[in-house]
């Protein structure tokens, strides 16, 4: 058949192939640059200078810091004055001794903590005291109690619920003397005095609260009442300068109440033998305020200082811990001059070793 002819043809064929040798000429050099491998290249050497900046300058950022520190420890041990000023200056050496590392890892993270206080700052009101609010009841300023039913006709904020420190409220109390027409012209003239960047409430009776952040402001207390007195209105400052209550010295861990009237915030109260409503209210949009001035800029204003000194800060912090001491019975006692020259005396020629 014409089908098996032909592959018996074809497996019958003999195929000539023609085989030929190329010889391998000289490389060509392939001289074009990649532009991505050049930029490639120039990250990588930008990356390896900064390593090398930082491991150059983190040490000696380090050994500077640490350098100051121990001198200020010599100089507190060796510094002279009075009994008291000794052992005051004696019991800081102990304890910044005693801290070293830790306190010296903190002042290598401030601008870190910095940053992480600007970021605080940028946030409104609202969202900083939103887990701090407490609901009011009964026309009243008492918190709601947790399992009854109540008429909830406001909020309070319990500055001490809050996970910052920063924010704070100065307090205008006008005095409820004075006719309703100069009270609003008195809290007028305050409002054009202080920054606009602050969250402003009008209060029940008229007078006014300024929300604004403390910025380090060494205040005396929580709620420093009456801080400043004048002929129209008193001022009252609250922050949260202390978390917890303490007692005997030693804190404890029952937050100290802390609160303030939000806005939109009813009460009640006789007045000429009737009941009457009173609210708090916000004078601007204070919700989402932010950016906050500081509470020195306010009372710089109104030239009022109540800022403690550096000293006498440190001391109240030392009070509560270290002014003590634990008998073996478990009781507190002060400690007297004698022992306190004793330990003076001991310090006196201590040298202090890096670890």
């Amino acid at each position: 058949m014409a089908t098996g002819e032909f592959s018996k043809d074809k497996s019958n064929q003999q195929t000539n192939v023609k085989c030929e040798t190329l010889e391998k000429g000289p490389k060509r050099k392939y001289t074009r640059k990649s532009k991505t491998d050049e930029k490639a290249k120039a990250m990588i050497d930008e990356m390896i200078n900064e390593q090398t900046n930082e491991q150059t300058i983190e040490p000696t950022n380090r050994q500077i810091i640490e350098e100051k520190y121990d001198q200020r420890i010599h100089d507190l041990i060796d510094s002279e004055g009075d009994l008291e000023t000794r052992i005051s200056n004696q019991q800081l050496a102990y304890r910044l001794e005693k801290n070293r590392d830790d306190n010296i890892f903190l002042e290598m993270m401030q601008p870190i903590a910095e940053l992480h206080r600007q970021e605080q700052d940028s946030k409104t009101i609202i969202e900083r005291v939103k887990d701090a609010m407490i609901n009011t009841v009964n026309y009243t300023k008492i918190g709601q109690q947790e399992g009854k039913k109540q008429q909830i006709t406001g909020k309070l904020i319990d500055l001490s619920l809050m996970g910052e420190d920063n924010l704070c409220v100065v307090d205008i109390d006008i005095h409820k003397d004075k006719p309703i027409e100069e009270i609003d012209k008195i809290r007028q003239n305050l409002i054009d005095t202080i920054p606009p960047n602050v969250g402003l409430v009008k209060t029940a009776h008229g007078g006014l609260h300024i929300y604004c952040n403390r910025n380090y402001y060494r205040l005396p207390s929580n709620r420093n009442v009456k801080a400043a007195i004048s002929d129209s209105f008193d001022v009252d400052v609250f922050a949260q300068m202390t978390k917890y209550k303490i007692e005997n010295g030693l804190e404890t861990k029952e937050i100290v109440q802390n609160r303030v009237v939000a806005p939109n915030t009813a009460i009640r109260e006789t007045k000429n033998n009737q009941r009457v409503t009173l609210k708090y209210e916000a004078v601007n949009d204070w919700e989402n305020a932010s950016h906050l001035a500081s509470l020195r800029e306010i009372l710089d204003k109104w030239n009022i200082d109540i800022e403690m000194s550096y000293k006498d800060y440190a001391q109240q912090q030392h009070d509560r811990v270290f002014e003590v001491q634990i008998k073996d019975d478990g009781t507190i006692e002060q400690m007297n001059d004698e022992l306190a020259q004793a330990c003076i005396d001991g310090l006196k020629n201590l040298e202090i070793h890096n670890y």
